[in-house]
Parts: structure tokens; C-alpha cells; sequence
């Protein structure tokens, strides 16, 4: 026996609205007396239920308090849900040590120039240029010249939101 597919009535052959989710709601499974043939019925549902709301945040860098994490490395810090962005001004010379986070990171410098090594490649990002940086693999950065970067983190760095970034807060060499 071919399986038969049909419409309610009134149903549309359109996608549901990006409100709703098809929900497989029920299976029924009939077997014929004497079990050499079984048929399985599965109903689908669509129902209108509300998502969650995307609620739009917006950040003004100038209400966020800078913070100073040695001589040579200033940031500020806005995260919500899964990502977080860092805006950094570090002093030319920094070096950030070699490190590792279980974060998938990307820097976008817009002034200055970092020096990342990854894996022994070298690799200076400069003025409208970006890296992404694998999570869990281990990195260094120096500041070339100085420099105006944001790094963007997914999942948002919980040692960046605590404090916990002892590496970072070390005295400048």
C-alpha cells in the first residue's frame, strides 16, 4: 500500500508563517490482523505559537566605562546572549601571551596593527582588516603600533565578564 498525502480543508500549500512550528503531534501505528503488513500514520500539526521576541539592544560605546587592565591595554565590554564585543585601545609594544579560550574570536582592527601568530604564522592585521581565531587554539598578539581593535567573541568570554583574565592584567613588558 502507497502512503496517501492530502490537505485539510482550507489548507495551504505555503510555508507556515515564520511564527509557527510544525509539530509532528501524533503517530499511530496500525498492524493488519494476521501481522504480514503494518501501516504507520503520523499526523502533522500547525500551530501558532509566539516565538521569543528578538529584542534589539543597542550599545552606546560612550555609557560604557573603560577599564584598565595594565598600563598598555584599556577595553570596554557589551555582551548579550551568545556574543560579546570588546573595544580595545592597546599601546604599541603589548604583547598579549600566548593563550587559549574555548571561544571562536574575531578582531577587527580599525586603527593601528596587531602581529598575531597562530600555529608559527605570522599574521599583522591592520586598518579595515579582521582575523578569526578558531576556539581552543592557542594565540599570541603584539601591538605593533598602537592600536583601536574590537574583538568579538561567541560564546561571550566569561573570564572578560568576571575578571578572571589574569594573563591580560599583568604589567606591560
Amino acid at each position: 500500500m502507497r502512503p496517501v498525502c492530502g490537505r485539510l480543508p482550507g489548507e495551504s500549500d505555503q510555508p507556515a508563517p515564520r511564527n509557527t512550528e510544525t509539530v509532528k503531534f501524533l503517530t499511530v501505528a496500525l498492524k493488519k490482523i494476521g501481522g504480514r503488513r503494518s501501516y504507520q500514520v503520523v499526523i502533522y500539526f500547525t500551530i501558532n505559537r509566539p516565538q521569543k521576541e528578538a529584542n534589539m539592544k543597542h550599545i552606546k560605546w560612550d555609557e560604557i566605562p573603560a577599564e584598565r587592565l595594565n598600563d598598555k591595554f584599556v577595553r570596554k565590554l557589551a555582551w548579550d546572549g551568545k556574543i560579546m564585543i570588546g573595544l580595545t585601545l592597546v599601546e604599541q609594544g603589548y604583547v598579549v601571551p600566548l593563550h587559549a579560550h574555548d571561544n571562536e574570536q574575531v578582531t577587527f582592527v580599525t586603527s593601528g596593527k596587531w602581529r598575531f601568530t597562530i600555529d608559527g604564522q605570522i599574521t599583522d592585521v591592520g586598518p579595515n582588516e579582521m582575523i578569526t581565531i578558531p576556539a581552543n587554539v592557542a594565540h599570541t598578539a603584539e601591538a605593533v603600533e598602537t592600536l583601536v581593535a574590537y574583538d568579538i567573541f561567541t560564546p561571550p568570554r566569561e573570564d572578560w565578564i568576571n575578571g578572571a583574565d589574569a594573563y591580560l592584567r599583568k604589567p606591560a613588558n
